[in-house]
């Protein structure tokens, strides 16, 4: 289970530059009034993709792991942004610029509920270390 905690916990950075990457490029994309493109679709997929990996991983680990309220919380609220990460895939036949900016703004409120769902998270998750117990001392007699 370490593996697979070490995957999801690295794979969240990739996640998280996927969903301000893809926002920009749709919202630049519509503001310049540009055609939904290969650019456009492969950033999308690929952050569907991960979003995908991310969300197994997460409820692998959950349910392994135990059904903590803090635990269901953060599973409730990135299963949602994974659901409202399809929506976009409806609109799959559009080619206006309308498609690109609707695209950027569900991508925004993925990411908005992507960062909310690991911030619900009660440990320090960006690189802080987890409180560590004092090591303990070898008696007097043990040592050389």
């Amino acid at each position: 289970m370490d593996v697979l905690r070490t995957i999801h916990a690295h794979n969240k950075y990739l996640v998280l530059l996927l969903l301000v990457v893809t926002a920009v490029v749709m919202l630049v994309t519509a503001a310049r009034g540009r055609d939904y493109g290969k650019l456009q679709r492969a950033l999308f997929g690929s952050t569907h993709g991960f979003m995908g990996l991310q969300v197994v991983l997460g409820t692998v680990l959950v349910f392994s792991m135990g059904l903590v309220p803090y635990r269901i919380e953060h599973l409730g609220i990135m299963l949602v942004a994974f659901g409202l990460m399809h929506v976009p895939l409806k609109w799959k036949k559009e080619t206006s610029p309308d498609r690109a900016k609707r695209t950027g703004i569900v991508t925004l409120i993925v990411l908005a509920l992507v960062v909310t769902g690991i911030l619900r998270l009660p440990f320090p998750f960006f690189g802080g270390s987890k409180a560590v117990p004092a090591a303990v001392t070898a008696p007097a007699s043990a040592a050389p």
